[in-house]
């Protein structure tokens, strides 16, 4: 296959690549000790351009040489394979470095198209030894209740923190065995002048605190939530990971609606619980204010028991949704559409800005209604479409769902046209409308999806029909889908 700008096939531009790389590093070698210092001072940027040898040792090859590796990777992996989903990139480049050496430097082998496929191989065999298949536990905030002390969203468990520890007992004594041996091992090669009992004593010290340090963070929280991430690069397993327990807690936020902005990961990026600041007032005397946020939120007891009694099929659907995220198996167009709301949803509700929640729930609401490009009349769409969503609700009528939506889209065009400030009171009066419309919007989308799926209409063309004949369009105004 030949690429367009070139005019070369792929592995023609692997050649070119690795016959540049070859050569830098021979420019180099070739530098006298002087000009390589000289070199290197002149050009700060060149200073980390190395590549390793096996049994130690680095070999200059230059920032331009790192860029040529960049490109192979680029063209080595594909979007779609296995590969691009199990490899971080970055992991990928380095084994393509670790794997140049090992071909063309250690091996001096001749630059051709068999040799740079044997490149590409050993650095996919590189890469795949780097990949981890693990359970990964991340401490949460949740809610006050103990009960019950364990539940599932999909693939996540969340485990009360008491158990979650007490179950993990024989682990974690095998975990400070570990490190106290470990410990001792280094301090009797370090310290030959400690005897045994000193050796043990400091050891022991050593693994009581790291152990110490582990249980006081996850006691700081309430619940952990427990994923497996199937094989793929660390980097990869721990972002994975975190995606799959943010949208089991969008989910509960779904739900459990009682202060569901409290609800997050403990490594989440967000404000601190406990602030402690200085003040001066006018006299120049010197105050501590200190400022404290809740840390888990009411559920109300036997709140698991009732969601399931009462809406076991619907918390299915997003059960459903999640599963897909932790092994990143590809969904159709409504599963992906669905969870991209929730995200959106989860988002708005914990964002601290007032107008960032107004485009954060609005962009949860296109993402479930807008199936074709229109050049005007877009609010009046999404309006229409959001409205049929709400259409079960019972506390307001279609016309108040409307104007609230009217109002919504009114104050998210004036924000993004600059006619209103983000600091306006007008901006919080409609976040209840926002959080309302959007969280009845999901959570009918979800049946309304799941309907179309069980007719086998999953792409973006079937829900443009379904919308047009389930909401009431006129199908003589619908644009190009």
């Amino acid at each position: 296959m030949r690429t367009k700008d070139t005019g070369m096939t792929k592995e023609e531009q692997n050649i070119e690549d690795v016959e540049f790389i070859l050569r830098e590093v021979q420019r180099f070698a070739l530098m006298h000790p002087s000009d390589l210092i000289r070199h290197l001072q002149e050009n700060r940027g060149e200073t980390f351009a190395t590549l390793s040898r096996t049994r130690g040792g680095i070999v200059f090859c230059g920032r331009a040489a790192y860029n040529h590796f960049d490109e192979l990777a680029d063209r080595t992996i594909k979007p779609s394979s296995r590969e691009a989903k199990i490899f971080d990139r970055s992991d990928y480049v380095r084994a393509l470095r670790a794997s140049f050496v090992e071909v063309f430097i250690e091996a001096g082998r001749v630059v051709n198209q068999s040799s740079v496929a044997k490149l590409v191989n050993r650095a996919r065999q590189i890469a795949s030894e780097g990949l981890v298949n693990v359970t990964h536990h991340i401490p949460c905030v949740l809610f006050y209740e103990h009960e019950p002390v364990v539940f599932t969203v999909g693939p996540v468990t969340f485990t009360r923190v008491e158990k979650f520890l007490n179950s993990l007992g024989p682990a974690i004594n095998a975990y400070h065995g570990s490190n106290l041996d470990a410990f001792a091992d280094g301090l009797r090669i370090r310290r030959s002048d400690l005897s045994s009992e000193e050796v043990l004593a400091e050891a022991s010290s050593f693994a009581d605190m790291l152990e110490k340090k582990i249980r006081g963070y996850y006691l700081a929280y309430d619940w952990v939530a427990s994923v497996t991430i199937p094989m793929c690069h660390e980097s990869i397993s721990k972002s994975r990971a975190e995606r799959t327990v943010d949208a089991a807690l969008d989910v509960l936020r779904l739900f459990v609606s009682s202060h569901p902005e409290r609800y997050r990961r403990a490594n989440a990026s967000s404000a601190p619980y406990e602030t402690r600041e200085l003040i001066t007032d006018q006299n120049g005397c010197l105050h501590a204010t200190l400022r404290q946020g809740g840390r888990g939120a009411p559920a109300g007891n036997g709140w698991y028991a009732a969601l399931i009694e009462d809406a076991a099929s619907l918390w299915s659907l997003f059960e459903d949704v999640i599963d897909a995220l932790p092994a990143e198996k590809k969904s159709d167009e409504l599963n992906q559409r669905l969870l991209d709301a929730i995200n959106w949803f989860g988002q708005a509700v914990v964002e601290p800005n007032s107008a960032a929640k107004v485009v954060k729930y609005t962009a949860a609401l296109e993402r479930l209604t807008m199936t074709r490009h229109l050049k005007c009349g877009i609010e009046a769409f999404i309006i229409k479409r959001v409205a049929f969503l709400n259409g079960e609700r019972t506390d307001k009528t279609l016309h108040q769902i409307e104007k609230d939506l009217g109002d919504l889209y009114q104050c998210r065009s004036d924000l993004m046209h600059g006619s209103m400030s983000p600091y306006s009171p007008a901006v919080t009066d409609v976040l209840q409308i926002a959080w309302e419309v959007t969280r009845w919007a999901i959570l009918a989308a979800a049946k309304f999806f799941a309907h179309l799926r069980e007719g086998g209409t999953t792409t973006r063309k079937d829900l443009d029909a379904a919308y047009i004949a389930w909401a009431g369009e006129d199908p003589a105004e619908a644009g190009p889908t």
